[in-house]
Parts: C-alpha cells; structure tokens; sequence
C-alpha cells in the first residue's frame, strides 16, 4: 500500500495541473453547481499542461486555475493559472520597489544575492526572503498576484549571480 501512496505522489508531482483538470472536470458535472449553470468542461489534460507552462504556474505559491470569463466554459481561450488567492479575491497588481537587479535589492535590503534569486526563480521552499516575495519583472506579465512583491528588473543577472 504505501509503494502505491508514494507512486501517486511521485506521479503528482511531475504532473500538478492534474489536480486542476480533475477539479474542474468535476464542478461541470450535470449534477454540480457548474454544470447546472451550463457550464461545460472543453479542455483535455494537455490544455491544461500546456497553461500550466505559459502561465509559469510551478513559479507559483498555490496555483489555481481560473477562468477569465466567469460565465464561460473551461476552453483553453478563456483559462489560465493564477495564485488561489487571487483567484478568491481579485485585487490589482501592486509593487512595494523596483529595483534594478538581484544585487541593488539584496544591497538595499541587507541580504544576499543567491537567496533574493533563489525567491525570484519560484524555488522549492523559498516563498519569501526578508519578509517580502521577489519576483523578475518579465514574471510580472504572466502573475496576476504581485501584491506587496519586490520586483527586480534584470533578470540577465539571475544567472551570473546564482553562479557566483
């Protein structure tokens, strides 16, 4: 039993946007709010594969998927991933400080480089770093949710950094 536990969670792992699929294929059922509502499940997995990559969702603390027009059916036009807060509560996108790069902010803030990247970059563990979430100002374009984020412009620095 607990091979077959660990096999799913393996397996979950390397496909997230599976749990998405799985939900909203449920809410479309005729028998459930949604599909009372008329509202219809149009995408197949890969679809939601496929966002999960545009919408840069592993890069997210909790990713939701939402649709944009709430009274429209799930069809890859009218999808996307965002942060399950968001998704609850929309709010407009907020900056606390732009800075330059990765060094100015970690310089400013009175921390290093590899951990600011290492937030920017959405690794495993490290949702905040000084109290703030960090984020590449390219990533802002693709997160609904910048909500009281630093944001760091040249992302070109990641890498010569994270080498350092």
């Amino acid at each position: 039993m607990t091979n077959k536990k660990t096999a799913m969670k393996k397996w979950r792992e390397k496909n997230p946007w599976r749990k998405a699929y799985d939900g909203a294929k449920i809410r479309c059922a005729p028998n459930r709010a949604y599909g009372k509502r008329g509202i219809e499940m149009l995408m197949k997995l890969d679809d939601f594969k496929y966002l999960w990559h545009r919408d840069k969702a592993h890069k997210m603390i909790n990713p939701s998927i939402d649709r944009v027009d709430g009274k429209g059916n799930y069809e890859l036009k009218n999808c996307r991933y965002i942060e399950m807060d968001a998704n609850r509560n929309p709010k407009p996108v907020m900056a606390i400080k732009i800075y330059k790069s990765a060094r100015e902010a970690a310089r400013c803030m009175g921390g290093v480089v590899p951990a600011v990247c290492d937030v920017a970059n959405g690794k495993k563990y490290h949702h905040t770093y000084k109290g703030y979430r960090w984020m590449w100002v390219e990533d802002l374009l693709y997160n609904n949710k910048a909500i009281n984020t630093v944001i760091i412009k040249a992302r070109e620095e990641k890498i010569k950094e994270a080498s350092k």
